[in-house]
């Protein structure tokens, strides 16, 4: 794990007892096996969060357009040692990378969806996490993040981070559309599911 990762995840783990950040279900993270780790996206805080969350080094795939900002450059590249992408490269390439990462034991987290959803709601996730999955044939791990956006409103203390079970896939050449929708469709529920959780157990602590 490199140097800046364990000193950024330490002081964000410090912050985030200060503001209240719960995280639930650390019990269902698999120990010493490669990873696929799968979360809603709302905002630049999620791979924070996911970091913190994990005890194992998280490999994030990024665009480059975060290279183009010093503090996103530094956060995402030194601290979280993402992976850049050129502008050039498809999103094939980007699948390709995170199989290839995840074969060589890396653990890998990407966002289905694709983009942030300022709504804080959960849109339709893209089926690449599912071909990753089924080419890579590693343990995918669903995670809902609740509020992300809010961690640096420490008074609102309503940031909540819910790990789910691993999603267990067999590895498989050739990949159809039918698996591919059947399985993104899976996945998109684990974490509709897990959000609802992290939503019933935040309103009940107000």
């Amino acid at each position: 794990m490199p140097f800046l990762y364990k000193i950024g995840v330490a002081l964000v783990r410090v912050w985030c007892r200060l503001c209240g950040c719960r995280i639930r279900g650390r019990e269902n993270i698999p120990a010493d096996t490669a990873l696929l780790i799968i979360a809603n996206h709302t905002s630049y805080n999620d791979p924070i969060l996911l970091a913190v969350a994990f005890p194992q080094h998280i490999t994030f795939i990024a665009k480059e357009q975060f290279l183009r900002r010093s503090h996103t450059r530094w956060l995402y590249g030194a601290a979280l040692g993402a992976v850049f992408l050129n502008k050039e490269e498809s999103d094939l390439s980007a699948l390709r990378t995170s199989i290839k990462l995840m074969k060589g034991g890396r653990t890998v987290g990407i966002f289905p969806e694709g983009r942030r959803n300022f709504d804080q709601k959960i849109s339709e996730f893209m089926p690449g996490a599912a071909f990753i999955a089924l080419k890579a044939g590693v343990p995918v791990l669903p995670v809902a993040i609740n509020n992300s956006r809010d961690l640096l409103r420490f008074w609102k203390r309503n940031v909540a981070v819910n790990i789910g079970r691993p999603i267990l896939l067999e590895q498989a050449t050739k990949t159809s559309q039918e698996k591919l929708a059947e399985k993104t469709a899976c996945f998109q529920q684990a974490i509709k599911d897990l959000y609802i959780e992290n939503e019933h157990l935040l309103n009940i602590s107000r």
